[in-house]
């Protein structure tokens, strides 16, 4: 399969996506159940979402 975006380069686009995942750091680790806990569920954001996505 070709590359086919003109604006970037698929080295760069590669290289980007790494450094975006880096920075990402402990959020990407694997969740426990305290860590999980610690997250509070806006009910109105989560509303706002399902209507803005059209999603059940």
């Amino acid at each position: 399969m070709g590359w086919s975006l003109n604006f970037i380069s698929e080295e760069d686009f590669k290289k980007h996506v790494g450094a975006t995942i880096e920075k990402y750091g402990e959020k990407l680790e694997s969740f426990d159940i305290k860590r999980f806990n610690k997250n509070i569920i806006d009910p109105i954001k989560l509303i706002f979402d399902k209507t803005v996505y059209q999603t059940s």
